[in-house]
């Protein structure tokens, strides 16, 4: 996307962030890197590939962790149900979540997702919204 000038609006940085080069008179809608996981046991979510991270769960699943955190990324992570159901999903221990309780849905072909940023200083994930079984 180039600006009146032919000059490009943004650039991407060695870790995937867009940062602006000119100014701009129109909104951008910057789509997210997504990623996507089966669960079958551990799930490692690394947050260098994606944005938004997509688990659909086929068993129950052991603690999840983040790894490849950037200071204030905002991260989306949803839990897929299958049309079964019933499987137990445990989210990171450095996830923090509203009312210190943390959302568990296990209803079949549900949808559960939290949107966090990322507390470098606290090697934290704070969550900014979410959304329990959609579906």
């Amino acid at each position: 996307m180039e600006n009146s000038a032919g000059n490009p609006l943004f650039t991407v940085d060695p870790s995937g962030n867009a940062v602006a080069t000119s100014s701009m008179t129109v909104p951008v809608v910057i789509q997210p890197r997504a990623a996507q996981i089966y669960s079958s046991g551990t799930v490692t979510i690394n947050a260098a590939a994606g944005d938004s991270v997509i688990t659909l769960t086929a068993s129950s699943s052991t603690p999840a962790t983040i790894t490849g955190p950037a200071a204030d990324q905002v991260l989306r992570i949803t839990w897929i149900q299958n049309s079964t159901g019933g499987w137990t999903y445990s989210w990171p221990a450095n996830c923090h979540f509203a009312g210190a309780s943390a959302p568990s849905d296990t209803a079949a072909s549900t949808r559960t997702t939290v949107t966090f940023r990322y507390d470098a200083s606290a090697s934290a994930w704070y969550e900014l919204d979410r959304a329990v079984a959609v579906g």
